[in-house]
Order: structure tokens, then sequence, then C-alpha cells
């Protein structure tokens, strides 16, 4: 109801999956848009958008997919190596962005996690955001954090999960 006022909301900053993006949409007026953002703070005006009307139909598993969309005008987006980069409006060297993203074959950009909060392990790397995605699709999990802690004084570490009800 407080926010039913609204007409525009931009979400900005953090990875926003498409479950939270469709809640907050349902939460206010009808017409009324949610905008996920995304940009590096250091090249304002660079960046992507994404809104739920770009999808054809609604997706499988929404708690595990964050969606940037397309670039703004002006504006381009590639990936090397699995990192995004971004071209600002009129060319000129692209941007990379140290995130991780594909190109869906629906043309939106998804975002896969920074690349430096990934966690190495013995047989190769794990995107911490990808895990806590796929512990969120329980029902019974509200919210969850991974992360990787120190287990003693050799330098060891282990991986944990800290979750939240809904």
């Amino acid at each position: 109801p407080a926010l039913r006022w609204l007409r525009l909301v931009t979400v900005t900053g953090d990875r926003l999956f498409l479950d939270e993006q469709d809640a907050l949409q349902s939460s206010l007026r009808a017409g009324a848009r949610v905008l996920n953002v995304y940009g590096p703070t250091e090249a304002a005006g660079i960046g992507t958008w994404f809104e739920l009307s770009q999808l054809a139909r609604p997706l499988d598993h929404p708690e595990q997919i964050s969606l940037i969309g397309t670039p703004f005008p002006g504006c381009a987006a590639d990936a090397r190596d699995g990192q995004l980069r971004l071209t600002p409006p009129g060319g000129g060297d692209p941007l990379p962005t140290g995130d991780l993203a594909r190109l869906r074959p629906d043309g939106l950009w998804e975002f896969r996690g920074r690349r430096r909060d990934r966690i190495t392990l013995a047989d190769g790397a794990l995107d911490p955001h990808a895990l806590e995605a796929v512990i969120r699709s329980h029902p019974d999990i509200g919210a969850a954090l991974v992360a990787e802690i120190p287990q003693d004084e050799s330098g060891a570490t282990r991986l944990v999960a800290h979750v939240a009800p809904p």
C-alpha cells in the first residue's frame, strides 16, 4: 500500500533476481515500472537496463536468474572470457567491468556474478551467488549468504552458508 503512489523504481548496486523484481513490481500500482539498472559507478551513463516486460514469457527458476537486459541507447555490451565489457556512446575502448555475464539467446544479458567474489576450490572456482540462488529456491528459505571463512591459523578455509526464513 505505501508503494502504490510510485510510478518508477530503479534498482542498482547488486544483483536483483527475477522473483524479487516480480515481487516489487506486484507491490506497485498498475502501469508502474521497475527497472534493474546495471553499470559501473566510475562510468556513469554506460550500462544496461532490464524490466520484466522485456521477457517474452516467464522463466523457470526466477529465484536463480538476474537479468540486466540491454545496453543503454548508444552503448554496446560484449563479453570476453565471460567478463562483461561496456562501450560508451559514440564508441571508444570497451570498459571491462570485472563482472561475469552472458548474452542469452533472447538478446538479454544475464548477470552471472562478480569475478572478485569467486571462491577458488581444489577442483575449480565457485560463484557464491549462484550457490545462494540455488539455496534460495527452497520454499523455507528467504535469504542466503555463502562465504569462505578461515578454519584455523594454517590458512585453511571452509565454505559456509547462512540462511534466513522467508
